[in-house]
């Protein structure tokens, strides 16, 4: 097809349709993790490999936003941890996703690093992801995290979502022993940190 008019066409429908699918599966992670039927499938991976792809992801569209990603993955990281690879890489790449559509100039950083337990067999990972967009005001920081929920004043039309990425995200950091948090910045953006405890070398 090389019609201007009907290839606008074509990208209204594939942009729809990926809209679409992603309200699918988010409603079906929901509830999936409601009913309790959502398990933690945990095999040893090496996140380093993750932490590459999400990369690779996401380096066209900020090229194309004119922002810099900083990667910030400690050198001492164990190359082998009992996790989730699915999970883990769904929880980033909501996180990595919000930070690129929320933040116009400026830069996006992925920070990975690790406390370490006495035994040597466990470490806590902390990831971060830290950006200079728009920013979250304090009052809002604890119902972004609920069902449906988006913080007010976000314009839909200007950011689409569905208000479901990051109440997911908060679960699925539950249910593999973590915490999040968001802290707002000093460049005015965001900084949302996970903290996974006692992951198994």
């Amino acid at each position: 097809i090389t019609d201007k008019k009907q290839k606008s066409h074509l990208n209204s429908i594939q942009t729809a349709g990926k809209s679409l699918l992603t309200l699918i599966n988010d409603i079906l992670d929901l509830s999936k993790i409601e009913a309790g039927r959502l398990e933690i499938q945990y095999e040893s991976i090496n996140p380093q490999i993750i932490f590459t792809e999400l990369q690779q992801i996401f380096s066209l569209k900020m090229s194309e936003k004119n922002i810099e990603l900083i990667m910030e993955i400690d050198e001492n990281l164990p190359k082998n941890l009992f996790l989730d690879e699915t999970r883990l890489r769904q929880i980033l790449l909501n996180l990595i996703g919000n930070a690129v559509k929320f933040t116009d100039h400026g830069y996006i950083k992925l920070c990975a690093t690790k406390k370490s337990y006495i035994n040597n067999n466990y470490i806590d990972l902390i990831l971060a992801v830290e950006d200079s967009g728009i920013g979250i005001p304090k009052e809002q920081q604890t119902l972004i995290f609920e069902s449906f929920r988006q913080q007010d004043g976000q314009s839909t039309r200007q950011y689409g979502g569905t208000g479901l990425g990051l109440a997911i995200t908060k679960r699925l950091v539950e249910m593999m022993n973590g915490k999040i948090i968001v802290i707002n910045t000093s460049d005015k953006g965001s900084r949302f940190e996970i903290t996974l405890q006692k992951v198994k070398i």
